[in-house]
């Protein structure tokens, strides 16, 4: 599917599979301020020479809503997705699963290019360089990714999970777990300012963070050795409680790390979690949800992707009518 000179097609419940591009956007290429919008699709199997092996845009304002993009491949950047030349792309409630590039962002590429990733679950991308899950550069980008797992995914070079080179990115209740990488497997920033607030970054190997500078962190779980505390407001290094996490298969070899493979996890909390109620007290989270797409409710938001449901639980008893057994419930909330 090409999209050029200001062609902004909606396209809705259809497969895009199993196409290769010599160029950019094996799948769906937006040129110039194209803004292809695209809903309820699959986007897989297809190829690029160059970058975005299942999407590319450079410039516009590219649209997936309720998509998968899944084992797409590039020949350099964004094995899933690309954006470049200022493009806006916003991104809701799409699995980026399984894409593989060979330099950065086996799941998604933004080069000056303002990412807005909500509700997302990136998962088990890889990448031979920096950001094998979101892979974010260029002093012109404003990237936010907010609500969304980022889980499994796997590079050669730094920030396995989300990287970050010279941009003003803001990552906002977010579960980072599981990823593999040089250094900064749960997120890496290089230059520029990263904010995050009401993340989880657990089990990313060998470490969870890096920077130069380091990343501006808050009211987050962050597993660090020696029961460490990350530097911030509101910081706390404790078992999130995930209700089954994933973990990395060895696939028979076990001394060889180059064929495992990511088997997914249910990263929803516990009750009784850290993640419960610890979040950014001082932001507002009027209209927003989690990865669930459920309101973000009761009086403070949880840490990361998913928030805790409350259910009304009524003490073991008999009641003598609804209205007592409403008035003796538990709702969970505090």
């Amino acid at each position: 599917l090409l999209c050029e000179n200001g062609s902004d097609p909606f396209v809705s419940s259809c497969q895009i599979t199993a196409n290769v591009a010599s160029g950019h956007g094996g799948g769906v290429s937006g040129q110039g301020i194209s803004s292809p919008n695209l809903t309820n699709c699959e986007v897989k199997n297809n190829q690029s020479g160059l970058a975005g092996g299942g999407g590319f845009a450079d410039g516009g304002s590219m649209q997936l809503t309720d998509c998968v993009v899944e084992q797409n491949r590039a020949g350099v950047e964004g094995g899933g997705l690309a954006f470049a030349g200022g493009s806006a792309p916003v991104i809701r409630s799409t699995i980026i699963r399984n894409n593989e590039c060979l330099t950065q962002g086996g799941g998604v590429y933004g080069l000056d290019s303002s990412v807005n990733l909500q509700q997302c679950e990136v998962i088990g991308n890889q990448s031979q360089s920096e950001g094998s899950g979101l892979s974010l550069w260029g002093a012109t980008s404003l990237p936010v990714v907010q609500n969304s797992l980022i889980a499994g995914n796997r590079t050669g070079g730094d920030g396995g999970g989300i990287y970050c080179e010279n941009v003003s990115a803001t990552v906002i209740n977010c579960t980072v777990v599981g990823n593999r990488a040089s250094s900064g497997a749960g997120i890496c920033n290089y230059l520029g300012t990263s904010d995050v607030v009401n993340g989880l970054f657990w089990t990313n190997e060998p470490d969870e963070i890096c920077g130069f500078p380091d990343p501006n962190i808050a009211y987050s779980d962050v597993g660090l050795a020696a029961a460490a505390i990350w530097p911030g407001v509101g910081n706390v290094n404790s078992d999130p409680n995930f209700v089954a996490p994933g973990w990395w298969d060895p696939n028979g070899t076990g001394g060889d790390l180059s064929d495992d493979f990511w088997v997914e996890g249910d990263y929803r909390l516990i009750s009784g979690s850290v993640a419960e109620d610890t979040g950014d007290p001082n932001r507002s989270y009027d209209g927003q949800t989690d990865l669930d797409e459920l309101p973000r409710e009761f009086e403070r938001v949880d840490m990361g992707a998913y928030e805790l449901r409350r259910e009304l639980m009524v003490p073991s008893a008999t009641y003598a009518t609804v209205q007592s057994a409403i008035d003796a419930a538990i709702d969970g909330d505090g």
